[in-house]
């Protein structure tokens, strides 16, 4: 799998989510996701990895099925996906307000993966580039975030 789209955020956030994991919280208000606790309670289950990119505006991202090593950097989490299909784009995507995802509005693409577990990976290593690394994963989709997901800066130059 290789697919590449491009977002655009008004909230330098990338995030990464199966909406069916999320349809609970359709009826939320749109900003339910910038309260840390509520940010942290559905990463920590496994239902959205949300990774601030420091920066608003447009990045163009790649998706891919390649496992990506630790030395790779970037955020790691453990998602569940019971859809069958990734939105992988703009934080202010996810669903709330009574809305789902729109690719028409800001960008990010739906990845076909097939039902299961899954761990993305997101990275930062060029100035307005995001990688997305998903991979099946045997593992229960839980994590351990205490604070909220950020993507180190790329570095420029040598």
């Amino acid at each position: 799998m290789r697919v590449q789209c491009k977002m655009s955020t008004g909230t330098a956030t990338v995030a990464v989510f199966d909406p069916t994991c999320l349809e609970h919280r359709l009826e939320d208000t749109a900003d339910w996701w910038s309260d840390e606790d509520e940010e942290l309670q559905e990463i920590n289950a496994g239902n959205v990895l949300f990774a601030s990119t420091h920066v608003d505006g447009g990045y163009a991202i790649t998706v891919d099925g390649l496992a990506a090593a630790e030395s790779d950097g970037g955020v790691r989490a453990l998602l569940r996906c019971a859809s069958g299909r990734f939105f992988v784009g703009a934080g202010e995507q996810v669903p709330a307000d009574g809305v789902l995802p729109d690719t028409n509005y800001g960008g990010g693409t739906y990845v076909e993966v097939g039902a299961g577990t899954y761990l993305v990976v997101v990275r930062h290593s060029v100035p307005g580039e995001l990688g997305v690394s998903i991979t099946r994963a045997d593992a229960e989709a839980r994590n351990a975030f205490t604070t909220s997901p950020e993507l180190p800066w790329p570095k420029v130059g040598g």
